[in-house]
């Protein structure tokens, strides 16, 4: 009986058993490519700026606001934009 069991658990010597080696394989990768998408989605999270998209009238809006362009030339340019 004692031989039958570590029969059955060893498998004879072949420790993967019956071609099971190659799930073994593909469980691995899998792991592995679950890691790197974990690191790859915690460093953009990290590293992305917060930012709102920006249309170019308000771009033009707030250069007025900040005094880097004048009341003239931000309504030229936004006669441009709304052409």
């Amino acid at each position: 009986m004692l031989a039958a069991f570590l029969g059955q658990m060893w498998d004879n010597g072949d420790h993967m058993g019956r071609g099971w080696w190659w799930a073994m394989g593909i469980g691995w990768l899998i792991f592995l490519v679950l890691i790197g998408v974990v690191i790859v989605v915690v460093a953009r999270h990290f590293t992305t700026t917060r930012t709102r998209s920006s249309s170019a009238k308000d771009l033009l809006a707030e250069r007025f606001a900040r005094g880097e362009i004048d009341e003239d030339e931000y309504r030229k340019r936004r006669d441009i934009l709304n052409a």
